[in-house]
């Protein structure tokens, strides 16, 4: 009865405390909405965001890391897909994101190529 209690102390407080295997990183891609509901762009900041030393961009041009979860909002990756066309600004300003966008989703591809993705619902 002394070794099953003691197997049992060992169970639920050592080995809880044990250094375990360094976790999965986990990246998290999401951004607010940047369109309104016609579709139009209310400004270019999502272009500045995609630049190699904007918001998204510094977790996207980063030398790649083995065992990373990348957590990706859907509605996020179809503005961008988006500012790869043709886009309107309802400032009326000249878009000037078009290659910005290409480059950062040919850059997501190989990042994320071979890791694990997880997809955020719309919402």
């Amino acid at each position: 009865m002394k070794k099953l209690i003691a197997l049992f102390t060992f169970i639920l407080i050592v080995l809880p405390l044990s250094p375990a295997k360094s976790a999965d990183s986990i990246v998290r891609i999401t951004s607010v909405a940047h369109q309104t509901f016609t579709g139009e762009f209310r400004n270019d900041d999502l272009a500045q965001e995609l630049t190699p030393s904007g918001v998204l961009g510094l977790l996207v041009y980063t030398p790649r890391v083995e065992n990373t979860t990348w957590v990706i909002d859907a509605a996020l990756i179809d503005e961008v897909i988006t500012m790869t066309g043709d886009y309107v600004l309802a400032n009326e300003a000249a878009p000037i994101g078009k290659e910005i966008a290409t480059a950062w989703l040919k850059q997501l591809r190989q990042i994320t190529a071979g890791q694990q993705v997880v997809a955020l619902a719309y919402g």
